[in-house]
C-alpha cells in the first residue's frame, strides 16, 4: 500500500501507479533512470570529488555500513541501489544526503544469508562495484 504524503496532492494517483508498476518488474527502471532528462534547475555539481566508498563493521551490531561519497549527478541513487543490489546483498536502511555537493549516502546492508559481510575479498568487490556504478 502506498500511502498519500499530503492531502492536496493531484498527481498522486500517478505516482501511486508509477510505483506499482515499477515495483512489480512491468516498468525497466534503468531505462527509465536513463532515458529521464535532469530538470533544469536541479542537480549541478558544485564541486568535484573522488568518489569513495568504505565498510564498517563496527557501527551496527547487525549490519555493515557501507559509505558512499560521489559527486552529485543525476540517477546517482539509483546506481548506487542497483550495484549493492547485484551484489545480493540487502539494503535494510539508508540515510541519504543530496543536498550538498559532495553527498554522502549511507546504507546497512546484509548478505544473502543475513549477515554483516566479512569476507575481505567480498568487501574489495563491494567498494569496486558501486564505484564502477558511480
Amino acid at each position: 500500500t502506498v500511502l498519500t504524503p499530503w492531502k492536496d496532492s493531484g498527481r498522486w494517483e500517478k505516482i501511486t501507479r508509477e510505483f506499482k508498476l515499477m515495483s512489480s518488474g512491468a516498468v525497466d527502471i534503468g531505462e527509465r533512470v536513463s532515458s529521464t532528462r535532469p530538470l533544469k534547475n536541479g542537480c549541478t555539481c558544485t564541486v568535484s570529488a573522488d568518489p569513495a566508498v568504505t565498510l564498517d563493521n563496527d557501527l551496527s551490531d547487525f549490519f555493515t555500513v557501507i559509505e558512499v561519497r560521489a559527486s552529485r549527478k543525476f540517477g546517482l541513487l539509483f546506481r548506487m541501489a542497483q550495484a549493492i543490489s547485484s551484489l545480493g546483498l540487502d539494503i535494510h536502511r539508508a540515510f541519504l544526503t543530496h543536498t550538498m555537493d559532495p553527498c554522502t549516502d549511507v546504507f546497512y546492508v546484509v548478505d544473502e544469508s543475513g549477515e554483516k559481510i566479512t569476507d575481505s575479498a567480498f568487501e574489495d568487490r563491494v567498494k569496486r562495484t558501486i564505484l564502477q556504478a558511480i
